[in-house]
Order: C-alpha cells, then structure tokens, then sequence
C-alpha cells in the first residue's frame, strides 16, 4: 500500500523497535512491564525522559500488546490537543463505552506534559471513574511540567538517553541492512 510504502521510506518508522526486548530499557522497567503485560494489564503508565530514549516506541508496543481492537485505543498529541475541550469531548466520550475486545480502552497521549494544566486537572476525575474500563499511557520530556495530582496516579518511568556508542551501532546495523556505504568516522 501507498502508506505502508511512505513509512518504509521513514527509516525511523522503519526500523523502530516493534517488541520490548528490542528497546534499550533499564532491566528494572523492562521486567516490570513483561509482568503486566504478562498479565495482560498495566496501570496508568507515564514515561518521562530526553527526546530519542525510547518513551514512544516502549509506548507503542505496551499499547499495540494490551490491545486487541483498533476501537479500544484513541491517540492523541499532547502538543495539539492542549485544551480542556479535549479531555471533556475526546477523552471522556471515548471511555464512557466499554471496552471492544481489549482488557481495557487506553487514552495514549504523546508529549502529555504539553496539555494544558486546565486539562490535565480535568482529568483527575476521570482517571477514577473510568478506572474499571481505561488506562492512560502517557509520554512527555518533564515531568516537572505534570502536575502532581496526576503524578500520583501514574506508574511512572523515567528514561534515559541511549549511549553514544549504542546509538554508532544501531546506526551502523541500519545501514548495514540498507546496504548503504559509509565511513566509520
């Protein structure tokens, strides 16, 4: 398809982890999160940390193994979807039905630390009223920027930029794969 053609063309889409034990993770988070998804539940989850340390790809695969039904996730962009209007229409509309096929619905919501705090207040209530049927998944760069009635409901992550020399030879075996020449330098 003309889509899957474009995102082979990304090389970054193309070749982002697709399962946890392919992302660079600390063992303590990486055995926690194959318990959970062992079990086939996760709390509410929040990944923090610099761009390019593995927030939205860990993200991705919890979301893509919990869920069994493309009608059981809604995604959004923190950064663009700022406002309380969101939370009260998207979020809360989406999780009043039950779950589909999936354990339960999740609320993914990238660079979250970009919602508004307005927002992010809104969403205390439904973290709990929802609870039964929903988890939110949730990525952004500070921590700082969260406020801290939510920070106390997430099960939260703090990541860490990959090494230099990790980030060479990852670079090194895309290459490799892609047949394209380069010099080590």
């Amino acid at each position: 398809s003309i889509e899957s053609d474009a995102l082979d063309s990304l090389w970054v889409e193309k070749h982002r982890p697709k399962e946890l034990a392919e992302v660079v993770l600390e063992k303590e988070h990486q055995d926690k999160i194959e318990e959970w998804l062992k079990k086939g539940a996760i709390p509410h989850l929040l990944m923090v940390g610099p761009a390019g340390s593995g927030k939205t790809t860990t993200a991705r695969i919890i979301c893509n193994y919990i869920i069994k039904d493309d009608a059981d996730i809604l995604e959004l962009n923190g950064s663009d979807q700022t406002g309380v209007d969101t939370v009260r229409d998207s979020i809360k509309g989406f999780l009043k039905s039950p779950p589909h096929l999936s354990a339960h619905k999740i609320v993914f919501i990238d660079e979250f630390d970009y919602m508004s705090q307005n927002a992010q207040g809104a969403l205390r209530n439904i973290f709990e009223t929802y609870a039964g049927t929903g988890r939110f998944v949730c990525t952004g760069n500070y921590k700082s920027k969260i406020i801290d009635a939510l920070l106390s409901r997430f099960q939260i992550f703090e990541m860490k930029t990959v090494s230099q020399e990790f980030a060479i030879k990852y670079c090194q075996s895309i290459l490799d794969f892609e047949k394209i020449e380069y010099d080590i330098d």
